[in-house]
């Protein structure tokens, strides 16, 4: 187990690491920055997976991933003022999924992982309030809001998710008042 813990903080680091992919003279090629962002949205979906797993040590490693990835993205929008891309953007709810299910983890590392990952893609979103999948957004806030349970860490996922629902409002009012959905 180590040894696989060893290479895969070794692959993260290398494939993660925001100064090469944002650095021109880091020596990176764009196709190869290119390559390394499209690992990065591809495994997407396999990481949120293993935020909902039973093991403490799986969706630990899985937020570490997370938070990588959204470190990156937050990096390349803030150093090369260039817009995060469209496939960036629709997996917004994605990771908000995998941020949002360990809020209310026992493991107070866990959960506090999960929080500053909420923050940090809170950030990220208000940059491109206008191009937000509102819809798909909403629904993945309504879902988390009905599964938490009735308790402390409940309180959190609520308020946390209001913020999403105030910075949704702020970006998205029009297609926000036109949504079926509000009015459930």
């Amino acid at each position: 187990r180590h040894n696989a813990e060893t290479t895969l903080k070794k692959l993260r680091e290398t494939l993660v690491d925001p100064t090469s992919l944002v650095d021109p003279t880091s020596g990176l090629q764009e196709s190869r920055r290119t390559q390394r962002l499209q690992v990065m949205l591809d495994s997407t979906e396999i990481v949120v997976r293993c935020s909902k797993h039973n093991d403490t040590t799986v969706r630990s490693e899985a937020l570490v991933w997370l938070n990588a990835f959204i470190n990156v993205q937050t990096t390349i929008a803030r150093e090369t003022e260039r817009p995060l891309s469209r496939q960036w953007i629709e997996l917004l709810p994605l990771l908000l999924e995998g941020t949002l299910s360990c809020f209310e983890d026992k493991d107070e590392d866990i959960a506090r992982m999960a929080i500053d990952n909420n923050k940090s893609l809170l950030e990220l979103a208000s940059n491109v309030r206008a191009d937000l999948p509102v819809d798909a957004l909403i629904e993945q806030l309504r879902h988390s809001m009905g599964s938490s349970a009735r308790s402390r860490g409940a309180i959190v996922v609520r308020t946390d998710c209001l913020q999403w629902m105030c910075l949704l409002l702020s970006g998205s009012t029009d297609s926000l008042l036109r949504m079926k959905m509000m009015d459930n």
